[in-house]
């Protein structure tokens, strides 16, 4: 499995987002990581697996703080938090940061796959259909990743992970390139 994350503060320029910015880097309830040297120790908790549930998640990070850790890889559903184009439901991302932030666990928050409605082909396992060349305009991500994290930042947003397992072309990012791959991560960070 290969993660990548990136700081959210890079990814944001406008004069509201510069705010949004400025609120997340205040937030004294947020921890850093702790590890040794540069090594973090975390976990991931996938909410979106039958045998974890979102409604099992207060256990697992219990669990995940116990055996040490000080950072979680969970994410939420890019689907669920945006059923039609620009009209959000952030409320289990809510629930997810509140948890870990009682845990005192840092979140490394995975986008998830695009809803239906932007992938090509109606399959979220393929580019959304605005990103799907090295040149799109990727706006829906643009549009999607802005508001979640004016949102989510001064909750505790602090690091992105985009895709997981971009390696795997047959299984995520279907029918794209490289090259939009990485056009694609360049547009969220």
């Amino acid at each position: 499995m290969i993660v990548a994350a990136a700081v959210c503060g890079a990814c944001t320029s406008t004069p509201s987002e510069q705010a949004v910015r400025s609120a997340t880097a205040t937030s004294a309830q947020q921890r850093e990581p702790v590890g040794v040297g540069s090594v973090v120790y975390g976990l991931d908790v996938n909410p979106a697996e039958a045998d974890i549930g979102l409604a099992r998640v207060p256990q697992v990070l219990q669990l995940v703080r116990r055996a040490g850790a000080s950072a979680v890889r969970t994410g939420g559903n890019w689907a669920t938090e945006e059923p039609s184009p620009g009209h959000y439901d952030f409320s289990e991302v809510d629930q997810l940061f509140s948890l870990a932030k009682a845990d005192g666990l840092t979140v490394l928050f995975e986008l998830g796959e695009e809803p239906a409605w932007d992938a090509l082909g109606s399959n979220r396992d393929a580019p959304p259909t605005d990103c799907d060349t090295p040149t799109a305009s990727c706006t829906s991500v643009k549009q999607y990743v802005t508001a979640l994290v004016q949102h989510a930042a001064p909750e505790g947003l602090r690091y992105l992970v985009v895709r997981n397992e971009p390696q795997d072309f047959n299984r995520n990012w279907v029918g794209g390139t490289p090259a939009s791959y990485a056009h694609f991560q360049d547009v969220v960070y």
